[in-house]
C-alpha cells in the first residue's frame, strides 16, 4: 500500500505516532510521581557513573513533558508497558491564535487577505480594484494585516510575493 503512495510523490498521511517500551512504572514509585517525571534508576551507580561522564541527563523528566505537551490520556499503563500517543494533528500555539484572529476580520480585512492568499503576486492596485477598495485602503488594511502576522511579504517590492499564514 505505501508503495503506491510513495511512487505518486504523495506523502502517507498518519494521525498518530505510538511508542512502546516494555517497563512500567519501577517498584517503588507511584503513578503520580512517575507521571510527575520522578526517576529511580534501577542501577544508581551505573546512573551516577554515566551522569558524571556526562552520558545522561536526569532521568525522567521525559514523561512530565509528554503529559505536559499532550496530557495524561496519552499514556497507557499496563503490568508489562507503557504506551504512549503522540497524536500528528496537534497545532501550535501561534496558528491557533492566527487563526482567532483571522475570525475577527472585517468583511474588507478578509477580501483582501483571501485575494492575497490566491493571488501571491498580486500588486495592491490588483487587490483595490479587485475587492472594491481604494489604494490607500488596500495598503492599510495590509500593513495591518503584516503586522498582525498574518501576512507577509517575501522578495522585493517588484518580484516579492504575499505569503498568507493560515
Amino acid at each position: 500500500m505505501f508503495s503506491k503512495i510513495w511512487t505518486t510523490n504523495r506523502l502517507p498521511k498518519f494521525r498518530e505516532i505510538f511508542w512502546r517500551t516494555k517497563t512500567t512504572i519501577p517498584f517503588g514509585l507511584s503513578e503520580d510521581e512517575f507521571f510527575a517525571g520522578k526517576s529511580l534508576p534501577v542501577n544508581r551507580t551505573l546512573f551516577a557513573l554515566f551522569m558524571s561522564a556526562r552520558l545522561s541527563e536526569q532521568s525522567g523528566h521525559g514523561m512530565s513533558t509528554i503529559v505536559e505537551n499532550y496530557g495524561r490520556e496519552s499514556v497507557s499503563l499496563s503490568s508489562e508497558m507503557t504506551m504512549v500517543t503522540f497524536p500528528l494533528n496537534y497545532v501550535r500555539d501561534d496558528v491557533l491564535a492566527r487563526k482567532r484572529l483571522k475570525a475577527t476580520l472585517t468583511s474588507g480585512q478578509n477580501a483582501v487577505f483571501e485575494y492575497l492568499s490566491a493571488h501571491p503576486e498580486a500588486t495592491l492596485q490588483q487587490v483595490a480594484d479587485s475587492v472594491g477598495l481604494s489604494l490607500a485602503g488596500v495598503k492599510k488594511i495590509v500593513g495591518g494585516l503584516t503586522k498582525s502576522g498574518l501576512l507577509a511579504r517575501e522578495g522585493s517590492k517588484k518580484a516579492g510575493r504575499w505569503v498568507a499564514l493560515k
